[in-house]
This record gives structure tokens, C-alpha cells and sequence, in this order.
């Protein structure tokens, strides 16, 4: 089980190549990947995007390379006999509307004063296959540190799962008593009603009408299902891929059965019981939020 939030970076440098890898990742419901990347290894973002879709399901991912080579001598070219001319002229008509001198920016933003057009744009094979070396092990680092996430969350979400399965079992050992009052509490209301109205009741449709009441107030299901439903949710947490739709799914079910559990449940140490589990199920959601 594996958490979304990572970090990772690695960098490497040679005399005059200096790379740096840097990658983030936060959580997501789908795979989001967002590439800060100089200009020379642009047309290898496919291929960064493609390593990082080998490794994640889902997750917003941030990816920032840094590459500086001082090798390099193809640098753009600034026509400095043009930009003197735009100069001059800009000076001149500034001049006689008195207007202020062109700055250097917007001279420098003019056609024809900086050519690129000796410039590489993007980095040859043996650079691009360096620069994915030293991704890669940035990706191995994030990696790394979203493993023990996912081992930490994994530990504190198994420790919820016992609470729930421990208050579970108080709750199944209250029934035949919740049951009983309960059935008492009804026999009372009925027999005030008869006398107030004063109508006799039969003690056969007495009973029946009390069994009929008890058996609507009967969570025994729902305890049945929703221990069924841990059983499920501990052993998905035990997958090898991507676990966290899948518990997503099945905490929904958990939480619709004690739903139903809240309103059925009729002593007070059972409706405790009840609120302390949909407080373990919330803190559960809050942590597999996190999961992929």
C-alpha cells in the first residue's frame, strides 16, 4: 500500500553539465502531471511522463529539471548594429513628441535583434539518456518515501479496523438485552394505550405485534455485513497494486451499514458504541484519502 505524497530528487554533474531532478507528488483522484522543464529537454517530455505513468496510478505529480551545460556555445545572437538603429530612431521620434527613450526590454522584444536560429532545441540521445538516469532515480527516491507512507498509514488504518471489530463484538453481546428491553418498553406502551382507549388486546396479538416491532429493530444483519466489510477492507490493504478506490468503495458501504445501525439501535451503550465507530470510519476515510 502506497501513500500518494512523495518527494524525491537526485542530481549529477560532469565538469561543465550540471543535471537536477526534482519531483512532488500530492494526492489526486486521477494522475495529473505537471513538467517544469528548460527549453533544451522539452521534446523529451513525453518520455518523462510516460516513466512516471510506469510507477503511478493516480496523484497530482510535479516534475522541475534543472540542466545547465557550459559547454555550450551555440548561444543566441544579438544584432547589435539593428538594435543601435531601432535606438537611434526610437530616440529620435521620442525627441521631437517628447516622449521618453526606449528601454532595453522592449528593444530587445523588436524583430530581428535576437536570433536563435543557431541554437539547439533540444539535447541529443546520449544527453537525453544522462538526464533520464538521474530521473529515474529521483522517481526511485519519491518511490521510497511513499512506500514508508503507505506502511505508516497502513499500520494506524489496521489499528481503526480492530477498534471497529472490537466494538462490534460489544455491540453483539448487547443484543439479547437491548432486545428484551426493548420488547418490554413496547409491551408497556401498548397495554398504557389499551387502558387509555379501553379496548382489550389478546396476549396472542399482543405478542405477535411485540415480535413484529423487534424483528424491524433487529441489527443483527448489518452487524453481520459490516464485519464482513473489515474482513474485506483488511485484506485489500494487503494487495500488492493500487488499493485505494477500491477501499474508498468498501468504507462507503461500511458507513452506509452503521447508517442504518444509528437508526435502529435503541439502548444508550449501543448508540455510544455506534457514534464511536462512525468516528473511527471518518478517520479511516481522512487517511485512505491519501492512498493510491
Amino acid at each position: 500500500m502506497k501513500s500518494m505524497t512523495g518527494y524525491g530528487r537526485d542530481t549529477w554533474e560532469d565538469g561543465t553539465l550540471s543535471i537536477d531532478a526534482e519531483i512532488r507528488t500530492v494526492n489526486s483522484r486521477y494522475l495529473n502531471i505537471v513538467t517544469k522543464l528548460p527549453q533544451e529537454i522539452f521534446a523529451w517530455e513525453p518520455q518523462l511522463k510516460k516513466l512516471v505513468g510506469e510507477n503511478l496510478t493516480r496523484g497530482s505529480v510535479n516534475i522541475v529539471i534543472s540542466y545547465i551545460d557550459a559547454s555550450k556555445t551555440n548561444f543566441p545572437k544579438i544584432n547589435k548594429e539593428l538594435l543601435l538603429f531601432y535606438f537611434r530612431s526610437m530616440k529620435e521620434i521620442g525627441n521631437a513628441v517628447n516622449a521618453s527613450s526606449p528601454t532595453l526590454e522592449h528593444l530587445l522584444a523588436l524583430p530581428g535583434i535576437v536570433n536563435t536560429d543557431n541554437a539547439v532545441p533540444f539535447i541529443d540521445q546520449e544527453k537525453w539518456e544522462k538526464v533520464r538516469d538521474v530521473f529515474i532515480k529521483a522517481l526511485a527516491n519519491m518511490e521510497k518515501m511513499r512506500n514508508e507512507e503507505g506502511e505508516y498509514l497502513e499500520k494506524e488504518i489496521a489499528q481503526y479496523c480492530l477498534e471497529i471489530e472490537k466494538k462490534l463484538y460489544k455491540i453483539e453481546e448487547l443484543i439479547p438485552s437491548v432486545y428484551d428491553a426493548y420488547a418490554e418498553k413496547i409491551k408497556v406502551k401498548i397495554i398504557e394505550f389499551a387502558q387509555k382507549e379501553k379496548v382489550d388486546i389478546p396476549q396472542d396479538m399482543l405478542l405477535k405485534e411485540i415480535a413484529t416491532l423487534v424483528e424491524k429493530s433487529d441489527i443483527t444483519e448489518e452487524i453481520v455485513r459490516l464485519k464482513s466489510h473489515v474482513a474485506q477492507f483488511k485484506e485489500t490493504m494487503c494487495w500488492k497494486e493500487a488499493v485505494g478506490k477500491k477501499l474508498e468503495f468498501i468504507l462507503q458501504e461500511m458507513l452506509r451499514e452503521i447508517t442504518t445501525l444509528s437508526v435502529k439501535a435503541s439502548s444508550k451503550e449501543c448508540c455510544a458504541l455506534v457514534v464511536d465507530i462512525k468516528s473511527l470510519l471518518e478517520k479511516t476515510r481522512e487517511q485512505i484519502q491519501n492512498i493510491e
